[in-house]
Order: C-alpha cells, then sequence, then structure tokens
C-alpha cells in the first residue's frame, strides 16, 4: 500500500522514509507537540495549514515523493474498531420494555433530553448502539444516544420548530428498541436566538440576529482550585466573550 492523500500523521512518523520526506521540506515540523497529539489525523491538515507552505508546487513535490513510499505499517481500516453486540440482550427480552422518562415540556433551540431507564450488565458503553428519530412537523432527525451509568441512557435533542414532538429510538438491544413519545415544543424562551450558522462572510443565529465569535481560553480549568474556577466564571460572565475553548486533560 502506498501513500496517498489521506495519510495519517502516525502512518509517516512511524515509516521512515516518509518521514524524511516531511523532514526534508518542512524540518523538525513533525517534533511538535501538538502534532503529536494529533497522531490519528491527516497530513494534509498540516500541509494546508496556512502560512506553512507557500509554494504549492513544494506541497505537490512533497505529496509526489510520498506516493512513491510503501506505509510500514499495518494498511488501515475505517471499520469502527468496536461493534454493537447484536447479543446483547437475549431474544426473549421484551421489545421496547426500558421505561423512558419524557420531557412534560420543551422549547425551541433549548436541548431536550429524553431518558430511559435500561440494562447495565456487561459494557454498555461499547456493546450497544442506541439512536433515536424525533419529528417536529416536516422534520426529522436522527440522533445518538449514550450511555450515562447506573442503568441511564440518554437521548440529546435541539427542537428547531414549535408543536408536538415525536420520537421512537432504534438499537439491537431488545429493551431500548422501539421506544416512543411524545412532548410538546414551545416557542423560545427570551433571548434565545438558535444556533450559529454561516451568513454570507458572517454568521447569524438561525432567527437572523448576527453573531460575532469573539472567542477566549480556559485551558486545565477543570484542574485549578475551586477559588480559581469561580474566579473564572465571574470574569466572563463580565466579558464580551461568545465562545470559550477548554481542554478535559491537564496539557503538561
Amino acid at each position: 500500500m502506498k501513500f496517498d492523500r489521506s495519510a495519517r500523521i502516525h502512518e509517516v512518523l512511524e515509516t521512515p522514509q516518509a518521514r524524511a520526506v516531511v523532514d526534508r521540506y518542512l524540518p523538525r515540523v513533525l517534533d511538535q507537540p501538538q502534532i503529536l497529539e494529533q497522531r490519528s489525523g491527516q497530513l494534509r491538515f498540516i500541509l494546508d495549514y496556512p502560512g506553512l507552505i507557500d509554494d504549492p508546487q513544494v506541497k505537490e513535490r512533497i505529496w509526489d515523493d510520498l506516493t512513491q513510499i510503501d506505509i510500514a505499517v499495518p494498511e488501515r481500516d475505517d471499520e469502527p474498531r468496536v461493534q454493537p453486540r447484536a447479543d446483547y440482550e437475549s431474544e426473549d427480552t421484551a421489545r421496547g420494555s426500558a421505561s423512558v422518562t419524557v420531557p412534560t415540556s420543551a422549547r425551541r433551540w433549548a436541548m431536550t433530553e429524553v431518558v430511559l431507564d435500561g440494562p447495565s450488565h456487561g459494557n454498555p458503553f461499547v456493546d450497544v448502539e442506541l439512536t433515536a428519530t424525533f419529528t417536529l412537523g416536516e422534520t426529522e432527525s436522527t440522533v445518538g444516544g449514550f450511555y450515562d451509568g447506573d442503568g441511564r441512557w440518554v437521548l440529546r435533542y435541539l427542537p428547531d420548530s414549535t408543536g408536538p414532538c415525536r420520537f421512537t429510538t432504534s438499537s439491537a438491544a431488545h429493551s431500548l428498541n422501539g421506544v416512543s413519545g411524545e412532548f410538546p415544543v414551545a416557542e423560545a424562551a427570551d433571548g434565545a436566538h438558535g444556533p450559529v450558522r454561516v451568513d454570507g462572510f458572517h454568521f447569524a443565529h438561525a432567527d437572523g440576529t448576527r453573531h460575532t465569535p469573539l472567542g477566549t481560553t480556559a485551558y486545565a480549568w477543570l484542574h485549578q482550585p475551586e477559588e480559581v474556577r469561580e474566579a473564572t466564571l465571574k470574569t466572563l460572565e463580565g466579558g464580551p466573550f461568545t465562545k470559550l475553548r477548554m481542554t478535559v486533560f491537564p496539557k503538561d
């Protein structure tokens, strides 16, 4: 198997000839910590990074050189590493038998949760796949659910209009399959403008309100003392920022 434009960063790092090609044109780039943290990403995201390679011919030469090299790592497998188990529940488990908690009301553009009380044996995080199709007016939306621990399964949905909303679940786990329900969706709360979308060369909320993205960072915020976290929240509350970038794990 030869390198192509879908090559992964780790494939280049683990193939000496390929790494030599990139190092020849971009010395020390592959040694950067932020690159090493994105090993599963595609190499093209590095080569296409604005300002990194000004001459498009240089970029083409890199790809031409790489396509002459055999990948040293096993061939890529795009199949999911974890497959839901078809036999997670026995055949005699009643279809749709999981109890469900349906919201008594919901609002347009506000996250809504449907909660199922279902199975918890085995490893539900990887053994079971759960989805639900929500029908609101003429719109159908299929969302993925997740296991939240202690037999609790959650589906989150963002209504984009008003009226009665119906849903039906789908899963290889018999008790989670075919659970249905309905709830009303009321008008959006005051101040809610809906998701942000591209609007020409700008951004706007779903209701047309202009959105100006202005971001800051709170890296490692989760790992700070309580007083630091509270001070951060108070500072942000009075600030101009409309988005916040965070990390789950400490940077170092």
